[in-house]
Formats: structure tokens, C-alpha cells, sequence
């Protein structure tokens, strides 16, 4: 509106011409600032979601991996320069660009067609994953990816996917646990090479099931 009401029974007041011209250039300023984090949010829910797929121990490979290390590096830069922005509206008007400057909003437009692409081909690489292991047909697309991609977050974030992801591998078994890790856990694996090494040579040692 280019004018406001004072209260019941004031005249209407005007916005002279400058005051006005402050106001669209502050609406303008607002809006673009207001899409560019629209669009960094995206960004950073695609970024999270493929993130651990860059650090983890089967890394995608071709135009998958080249998109992510694009869209990475440059989710990365504009990440670290929010972080870095010492007052809300210095991050505001420099990361996510203002009226006039639409460079960060054409960052974060490319970093998230990097992710988009890189998630159309693993997307195609995980087809041919479930083509060498059909039991992979049972999870979908997102379980899988964040399956594959669960070697690069803790050990406790990743027994909470594998979990969570076993009872779908394995319908009907409903129970799992993970070996104890640390001296208890080694010397259960040392028993258990062993019982196995006498069922080997013939010997009488007692098959055991690790859960």
C-alpha cells in the first residue's frame, strides 16, 4: 500500500515520493532476499542428504561424482560466508544477495542443479546396484542412498540406518544387535574365528550365531 491509515477518524497519509521509493526499494531488496533463501534452503536439504556420499567409503564415480564436487564447492563457499557474517542483516544483504545483485542467488541456483543432476545419475547408479544385488530391490531410493552413503557419517548414526535398513533387506527377522566394539567385542570375534577354524579341521567346537 502506498499509504496508511492514522487511527479512526485521521486523514489517510500519504508517502511522498521519496519515502515511497525507500519502501519499493526495500519490498524489492526483501523479495530477493527472501527467494535466494528459499532457494538455499533447498540447497542445503539436497546438500545433506548426498554430503555424506562425497566422504563415504564407496564413492559414486563419473558425471555423479563431478556434479556433487561442483555443487559441494559451492554450497561450501556460500555456507562458510553466511557462518562468517558477523550481523543477520550483513548475511542477509551479502550471502543472499540484494536488489540489483543476483550473483549469490545465481551461486546457489548452480549448486543446486549440481546436486540435481549428480542425483539423476545415482539415481541410475543405483538400478545397477540393485541389478548385482536384487536383494536391494527392497529398499527405495532414499533408504539405499542413505544406506551408501552411511560410511561417512558415526558409527552411531550408521547402526541406526543399518537398523533400520535390515528388517526391509531381511523380511520376518525383526531382531539384530551389533557386535560390542572395543576389547569385549574383539575377543567375541577371536572366539568366534576360532570355533569356526575347528569346525573347519572336522573338531567337535559348538556352531554359534552372532546376532
Amino acid at each position: 500500500a502506498v499509504h496508511e491509515e492514522l487511527g479512526p477518524g485521521s486523514d489517510e497519509f500519504f508517502l511522498g515520493s521519496f519515502y515511497r521509493g525507500l519502501a519499493e526499494t526495500w519490498i524489492k531488496k526483501l523479495s530477493t532476499m527472501r527467494a535466494n533463501l528459499v532457494r538455499f534452503a533447498s540447497c542445503q536439504t539436497q546438500w545433506l542428504r548426498l554430503a555424506p556420499l562425497l566422504r563415504g567409503g564407496a564413492l559414486p564415480t563419473g558425471p555423479s561424482l563431478t556434479n556433487l564436487q561442483k555443487g559441494d564447492a559451492i554450497f561450501q563457499t556460500l555456507a562458510n560466508e553466511m557462518a562468517a557474517a558477523p550481523q543477520t542483516r550483513t548475511c542477509l544483504e551479502d550471502v543472499l544477495g540484494s536488489c540489483g545483485d543476483a550473483s549469490n542467488g545465481h551461486r546457489i541456483e548452480q549448486a543446486s542443479k549440481y546436486f540435481s543432476e549428480a542425483l539423476r545419475f545415482i539415481k541410475a547408479d543405483l538400478e545397477d546396484l540393485r541389478r548385482r544385488c536384487v536383494r536391494l530391490l527392497l529398499l527405495e531410493d532414499e533408504e539405499l542412498l542413505l544406506l551408501w552413503g552411511s560410511p561417512a557419517l558415526s558409527v552411531e548414526q550408521q547402526e541406526v540406518i543399518v537398523s533400520n535398513s535390515l528388517p526391509r533387506l531381511f523380511p520376518g527377522c525383526t531382531k539384530w544387535s551389533f557386535a560390542r566394539r572395543g576389547s569385549a567385542g574383539g575377543e567375541k570375534v577371536r572366539r568366534l574365528k576360532s570355533s569356526n577354524s575347528e569346525l573347519s579341521r572336522g573338531g567337535t567346537g559348538e556352531r554359534r550365531t552372532v546376532r
